[in-house]
Formats: structure tokens, sequence, C-alpha cells
């Protein structure tokens, strides 16, 4: 087996070097040919995982959180004859995609994966801008308030901060400050106009780290979870939050749920779209799954 490592030298306040280190001293145990890139600029983890592909490395491991790991994935589904499965040792602050197969951010737990490699395929989100700049969603994508939150946290990493409070301060931010919005959008022949708080259109059943925003989403299923929060008043947000816990968020009066294969969502106002806690600009986008697109190694 070829085996990249895409260490992020950030994740985890450092975490992820001292963890690279402990893997290289296991590593050597087992009959596996291994490389090591850290990365080093934005979007250096997409031109890594992109020539691995190309190389025709047989597993990309990502050292880091969910942005780097959009990032990797990203470079593999840029290949259109990519095999190169995709794993992770999660460092990061959210840690969704590794939540959702279990895995878990331990040298062993790694090392096992890696002597018993076990694979699925999940479906990804192709996510198309007006002007034909696309991106892929691996996880969920978030509409309106997530996005801002996102873009938020985003500002405050680029200055050099880290860990979960940037979260916190950027979701207080936005219930100061982002107002729900007017959004049109079209999805299984129907057209519809609604005023929104959010909208996630999800892969996977979390994000936020561990927020159950799609609870009927499943990753391989050939379908987009989607989940429409319409605006709330200070009583819907306390009986709301729970709900994100439990996974019955969709239960809750002001919010609704559906799947489709594509939806076209459109807005007369700047309205932020995210992929994976990545910024991916404003509306309008159009989403178009597809299915079993990813190779996971879990």
């Amino acid at each position: 087996m070829k085996c990249l490592f895409i260490i992020n030298p950030y994740s985890g306040k450092g975490k992820s070097i001292t963890l690279c280190e402990s893997l290289k001293a296991r590593i050597k145990e087992i009959p596996i040919s291994c490389s090591y890139t850290y990365t080093e600029y934005a979007q250096h983890a997409t031109a890594l995982a992109l020539q691995a592909s190309k190389q025709g490395v047989d597993v990309v491991v990502v050292l880091g959180g969910d942005g780097t790991l959009h990032e990797a994935a990203n470079g593999l589904l840029q290949n259109p004859d990519n095999r190169t499965a995709l794993s992770v040792c999660p460092v990061g602050t959210g840690n969704d995609f590794a939540a959702a197969y279990q895995l878990r951010g331990q040298v062993d737990s790694l090392i096992n994966r890696l002597c018993h490699p076990k694979y699925s395929w999940q479906d990804v989100i192709e996510l198309q801008d007006a002007f034909g700049w696309r991106t892929y969603c691996v996880s969920m994508c978030g509409i309106g308030f997530d996005a801002f939150i996102a873009r938020e946290a985003n500002i405050k990493k680029k200055s050099g901060r880290r860990g979960k409070l940037i979260y916190l301060t950027a979701a207080l931010r936005a219930v100061r400050r982002y107002r729900p919005v007017n959004i049109q959008f079209h999805y299984n022949g129907i057209n519809r106009t609604e005023t929104i708080l959010s909208m996630a259109l999800g892969i996977h059943k979390t994000n936020g780290g561990g927020l159950m925003q799609c609870p009927h989403a499943v990753p391989d299923d050939g379908f987009i979870a989607v989940t429409l929060i319409r605006p709330l008043t200070l009583p819907d947000v306390l009986q709301a939050l729970p709900k994100l816990f439990t996974g019955k968020l969709h239960t809750h009066k002001k919010v609704e749920v559906f799947q489709t294969k594509m939806i076209a969502l459109e807005s007369s106002v700047t309205v932020p779209v995210e992929t994976d806690g990545e910024d991916a600009g404003i509306l309008p986008v159009k989403a178009i799954i597809l299915p079993g697109a990813l190779r996971v190694m879990i």
C-alpha cells in the first residue's frame, strides 16, 4: 500500500505535529510505503491530494480537521479517474467527517486501519455557482446563518486564532448581526420562495462538532438531505437547541426536511454559502448529488 499523509501543522494547536512524529515511529513496524507532507498555504492539501491521485497513491490520510479534509477531498475529486481513498486522523476542532465513520485521533487506531483497511463509497455534493466555479462537499453545506458563522470563524483563523472559542464568538456575532433572508429555490420539479434563517444540505448528519442538522442524511443513499430552518424567536431557539443534539430537529415547527438529487438556489440579496465549514461564496448556487463519488478508508 502506498500512503500519503497530509499534515496541517496548525491543527489542534500543533497537536498534529506531535501525532505525526509518533506515527513515524510506529509506522516502521508495518509493510506500508509512506510519505509525509505538511501544508504550507490555503488549498495546498488540494494540490497535494490531486497529485497523489494522479500518481496512483492508494490512500491519502489527513492529520488535521474538517477544513484540511475538505481540501484533500476536493483534490481527489478533481481527478475524474480517481481511485485513491481518503481517510483522516482527526486533530481539528469540529471533526464531523471523522465522527460519521467513528474514526479516532489516536496512532493505534490509525495503524489498525492501515493494517486492516476497509472501504466505503460515499456520496458527494457538487456545488456550482453562476460562473462555472465548482467545489465539492463531503459532509454538509450551509446557506445563510451557518455560512455567516463559518465566514466569521475563518476570518479569525486567518489572523492566527484557533480553537472552539472562535466558533462560539462567531455564533454570538451571528445572533446579533445576521437576519433571515428571502430565497428562491427549485428541486424535484417544485419552485418555492421562502424566508429562511438557514438551510443545510447534508451528506452526513452533523456539522459544527456534533450538531445534528440533517438527521435524515445517509451518506450512500444517492440523495442530498435538506434541512430548512425558518426565522426563530427566542422561545423557538430554546426549543430547537436540545433537538440539535438528539437528532430531533426535524420535529420543530419551524423546521422542514426533505431529500433531492438537485437543488438550485438564488436570492436578490447577498446570502453566504459554506461547504464543510469553508467559505463557498454566495448565492446563486446549484447543488447536485454525485452518488458514490468518494472512496473512504474506515
